[in-house]
């Protein structure tokens, strides 16, 4: 093939480039193969690619020639190369081969440019090219830097087949061009783990940084001088340590620049320097030890760290060991250096526990811990309290274990509007569920705990330890009956807007959702006034409002909006008509999606998050009679001393169920 039909054909089939292959047929004759290669070479590598194997090996010597014409055009040489890469994942032998004969005529010729892309082909054969890399090392031993380079790219490329070049390779990390030493670096890294490499390291420093006669010692002052030396890579610096480690002979000046190398190290790393400072350490100093005292109070926990002074090894080297446990309490080890020490409730008092620390090599004198625990003065707090989704329930956590008597005991606790039934203590002590005769929308909004006691020795008991619920209830209205009024609904009042308001316990009393809001109302804006509630004082800080909606048709909007604690607009969610709608005070509507708001008869779930501390917001639509969810999100909002006030209402008809407000805690 012609280098100058080449030229002329390429403006011809350039075009087949950008051409996908899914038109173009199989060759299965060698002879059409070679013909089309020389007459149409892109649409042919095309097709080569869905060729049978034996037909891609018959030409693989036109690909090559094709790849190595140096008046060639550019885009052919490319697509010849990929082809070549494909065969040589499926039949190397057929391709490996061939590359190396090219590269080494290449060599002789002094091609540069040709040896560069021969040697880069190679590198993307990667572990089919293991064949080639004594031709490889041979380009590492050159002079050429671009030869050298490509080479280390397509050793890196290899892997560890290619540990044969490791000694050229550790050469060439004290090569002066230092884009070649980072190479050879880099490419040492990916063919074999440092261990492995230290006599192969200790072997070449002896012979090019020394004219000592040759023996294990004779590298020595060539490593350390490697370990001073600021200019000397990291990695080759870890290799020389790993060469030391080797060196039956003590060189105490190693030290100070072994333990300078432990703040870059990885793990790895750290435990070659360790064994390197072992092995050269004239005489080796134990650690120095001290007592230690420390406090903690009754049924707590503490991390002891043990302070432990040695200059002669590093940190990894150091271990501390307790000789005996405490007489009461738990101590387990946390790190080399520290242990954690969990006291005994009904156990105050003073505790010393002997130990020593060693460095791998000498261990250190003795010293004491002493551990004094300071009894408990303190009575239990409570640090959350639930209501449970039964509405009847109640779950409480305090800040430590409780006796179980005392917990468990009814009569400890209090619930405006209700009577506790049960207490039940949980496994850890901690946490309480309360059963109740039924607790009653805006009264139950407490918890309180009297005589509960903690496990200390002095039973430390609880004294009006009072907290809100952060889950208030459900309004799902199933204790009202049919057509009762927002006027017989406590803490709850009708708008402005309110036309006709009533419980419906007919429409949905067959079904799950059971008592429902039935709403008919009139109004011309976004901030329905229908089923109203006031906070005082005004809720700051992190609130989840929810509610459901049932739209009967497509012909009206309603949301679920909040109002600041000075009474403007806040944020409103809801529908429009068809679409689920988020309304922001000043700002109007900021989201009306259709997408997924089209199922009428549906019940929509919807939860409106605020946050008044960031003044932000975010809104989650649930249809719960299909897989339609969606969360928009965060919103921005107006600057807020608080939410004054919530409503629900439509400007028609609608069904509201299973109202919600609470705290926002899970986050």
């Amino acid at each position: 093939m012609k280098s100058r039909f080449l030229v002329a054909v390429g403006s011809i089939f350039l075009v087949c480039s950008v051409t996908a292959n899914a038109g173009y047929k199989p060759i299965e004759s060698v002879e059409t193969a070679r013909s089309q290669l020389e007459q149409k070479p892109m649409t042919t590598m095309y097709r080569l690619e869905q060729s049978s194997l034996k037909i891609r090996k018959k030409v693989v010597s036109d690909l090559l020639q094709i790849y190595s014409d140096k008046d060639g055009v550019g885009v052919f040489q490319k697509r010849a190369g990929e082809v070549l890469r494909e065969i040589a994942r499926d039949a190397p032998d057929a391709v490996v081969p061939s590359v190396i004969k090219e590269l080494k005529q290449a060599r002789r010729d002094n091609n540069g440019n040709l040896t560069v892309r021969l040697t880069a082909l190679l590198g993307q054969f990667r572990q089919a090219a293991e064949p080639a890399i004594p031709q490889l090392i041979k380009m590492l031993k050159g002079e050429d830097h671009e030869a050298q380079m490509t080479a280390l790219m397509a050793l890196q490329y290899i892997g560890p087949a290619a540990e044969k070049a490791v000694p050229q390779l550790i050469k060439l990390c004290t090569h002066q061009h230092s884009g070649i030493r980072g190479a050879a670096l880099q490419t040492l890294k990916q063919i074999a783990p440092h261990k492995r490499l230290a006599g192969s390291v200790k072997s070449v420093l002896e012979s090019d940084y020394t004219k000592q006669k040759s023996g294990s010692a004779a590298a020595q002052p060539s490593l350390i001088a490697l370990l001073k030396d600021k200019q000397t890579p990291y990695r080759l610096k870890i290799l020389s340590a790993g060469a030391l480690a080797s060196i039956d002979k003590p060189a105490p000046e190693a030290v100070g620049p072994l333990m300078s190398m432990v703040e870059k190290a990885d793990s790895q790393q750290i435990s070659i320097i360790e064994e390197a400072i072992k092995e050269v350490k004239k005489v080796n100093t134990p650690p120095q030890v001290q007592d230690v005292n420390v406090t903690c109070t009754e049924g707590d926990s503490i991390v002891i760290e043990l302070p432990i002074i040695d200059r002669d090894d590093i940190e990894s080297a150091i271990k501390a060991r307790v000789l005996n446990d405490p007489a009461k309490g738990n101590l387990t080890r946390e790190g080399a250096k520290t242990f954690k020490y969990e006291s005994e409730y009904g156990h105050p008092g003073r505790y010393t526990l002997k130990w020593k620390a060693t460095d791998g090599q000498k261990e250190s004198s003795t010293a004491e811990i002493v551990i004094q625990v300071q009894a408990d003065e303190k009575a239990p707090r409570l640090v959350s309290a639930y209501v449970l989704n039964d509405q009847s329930s109640v779950k409480a956590m305090f800040d430590e274990p409780v006796l179980r008597e005392s917990a468990e005991n009814p009569d400890n606790y209090s619930i405006e509007g209700t009577n506790v039934k049960k207490a039940k203590l949980g496994e850890r002590g901690r946490t309480i569920t309360l059963t109740t005769s039924g607790l009653e929308e805006g009264e139950a909004d407490e918890l309180v705990v009297n005589g509960v006691a903690d496990r200390s020795k002095a039973q430390n008991r609880t004294d009006d330890e009072t907290f809100g619920f952060v889950g208030k209830l459900f309004h799902n209205f199933e204790a009202f009956e049919h057509e009762t009024t927002l006027d017989g609904i406590k803490a709850w009042t009708a708008g402005e807007d309110c036309r006709t308001c009533h419980v419906d316990a007919e429409k949905f009393g067959g079904e799950k959702q059971g008592n429902v809001l039935y709403m008919d109302a009139d109004s011309g804006d976004d901030w329905q006034d229908v089923l109203i509630r006031t906070f005082d004082p005004p809720l700051q800080g992190r609130y989840q409002f929810e509610y459901k909606f049932w739209e009967p048709r497509a012909n009206h909007d309603g949301n679920l909006w909040l109002r600041t604690a000075e009474g403007r607009p806040l944020i409103g969610a809801g529908t429009e008509n068809p679409q689920w709608e988020i309304v922001i005070g000043g700002k109007g509507e900021v989201v009306n999606d259709g997408k997924l708001g089209n199922d009428y008869k549906h019940w929509i779930h919807v939860t409106v998050r605020v946050d008044t501390e960031e003044n932000r917001a975010q809104v989650t639509f649930d249809d719960t009679a299909d897989d339609d969810k969606k969360t928009y999100g965060w919103f921005d909002l107006p600057e807020t001393k608080g939410i004054g006030s919530m409503g629900i209402g439509p400007d028609n008809k609608w069904y509201v169920d299973d109202v919600r407000i609470r705290r926002w805690v899970d986050e």
